[in-house]
């Protein structure tokens, strides 16, 4: 799919002469964004840059990968070390949406692509609130030095520039994948695809997380403690760990043959429990797109661990099976990615042991019901 992307993006720059010789885009809104750039201004390789014919008063920013493909293009308004402060994904979004909309005809069209995206712009000032239509005047005000926030609401974020005590400017976008990334759902899906399959955890097991006494809770009747870490749409599927106490008085993830749904659970949602299992997925994707690869259990885990929240459910239907569901919801943009799978009983704990599963990537968090439901009717 990358290959395809790549061949694309050269025969359209073949054709349209606009795109540099050399520049490979890794989503088609990037190509997009470049298009409307004045040719040959983009240097190859990292680097902030002048462009006039652009914006007088600000830089460029342009970055690529290691197959040097074009990762991020914008205008320069955060430095590198302001942007793994707050949030990099959110700051290159805002620096190439700045350019998107300076990019337009005119100032019309500006609206009209903020309108298309669900942004509202407005500058808030003693006792008056207006919007912001002319982006190239907001941006000659806009300097690194002047405060800037970001906050997060369930669907929403706000960004703020802070002139002052009495005057701010403040941009509202959804938090959206698709928007935030710049990529659709087919190039999310292949990407996302490429990186799993290629993925080795790097961290060490015991030291992804460690479980303290106020976290956990004792269960009634039981030996058993459970770190309780809220759920997802219905009880059923939550975060929940569920552990003992070894002979050094830790709390340790449950792997026993005598409880295969709590040991299965916990395999999917820790990274604390040695194990050789191995997942063969077959990934649901955009377009029929079903690649299947196999991985490490741990990698698969180890991969989602630090920008997703888990949430998963496992039951019993039948003699020697279980069923688990999966979900992995991005902790910053609304959507999740969903695994589900049907796993025997005797594979929990087997050395080097594999079972299938289906993942749904890159879903809007309103769309994740109906295929639990759809799964459930095929069964």
């Amino acid at each position: 799919m990358k290959k395809y992307l790549c061949f694309v993006f050269f025969l359209c720059a073949c054709l349209s002469g606009t795109y540099s010789q050399t520049a490979v885009y890794a989503s088609e809104k990037l190509g997009e964004i470049a298009d409307l750039l004045p040719k040959g201004c983009l240097p190859e390789v990292d680097s902030v840059f002048g462009c006039p014919k652009v914006l007088k008063s600000k830089m460029l920013v342009i970055n690529y990968n290691t197959h040097h493909e074009v990762v991020h293009l914008g205008i320069s308004l955060f430095s590198p070390e302001a942007k793994d402060i707050m949030n990099p994904a959110i700051c290159n979004f805002i620096e190439r949406l700045m350019l998107e909309l300076v990019l337009q005809k005119n100032e019309h069209e500006a609206v009209k692509r903020m309108q298309e995206y669900q942004i509202s712009i407005e500058e808030y000032g003693m006792g008056y609130q207006a919007p912001v239509n002319n982006v190239i005047k907001m941006l000659n005000e806009v300097e690194e030095t002047i405060r800037f926030s970001l906050q997060q609401e369930t669907y929403y974020y706000t960004a703020s520039w802070h002139f002052d005590a009495n005057r701010h400017i403040s941009m509202r976008f959804p938090s959206s994948r698709e928007l935030v990334f710049g990529t659709n759902k087919r190039e999310s899906d292949a990407d996302l695809n490429t990186l799993l399959s290629q993925n080795r955890c790097e961290q060490m097991q015991d030291t992804l997380f460690r479980f303290s006494a106020d976290q956990m809770e004792a269960m009634p009747e039981s030996d058993f403690y459970v770190r309780r870490s809220g759920y997802y749409d219905i009880p059923e599927i939550n975060g929940n760990i569920y552990c003992i106490k070894n002979e050094q008085d830790i709390y340790v993830p449950v792997y026993d043959t005598l409880y295969p749904q709590i040991s299965l659970r916990n395999l999917l949602l820790t990274n604390l429990i040695t194990n050789s299992l191995y997942i063969c997925i077959q990934h649901c994707g955009y377009d029929h797109f079903t690649p299947e690869f196999e991985i490490k259990l741990s990698d698969f885990v180890c991969f989602f661990q630090d920008d997703y929240d888990a949430y998963c459910a496992v039951e019993q239907k039948e003699a020697g099976t279980l069923d688990a569901t999966l979900i992995l919801r991005h902790k910053a943009l609304n959507y999740i990615h969903l695994l589900t799978a049907t796993v025997p009983v005797r594979t929990v704990f087997q050395e080097n042991g594999i079972f299938r599963a289906e993942l749904y990537s890159n879903i809007p968090q309103h769309n994740t019901k109906p295929l639990v439901d759809k799964r459930n009717q095929l069964k």
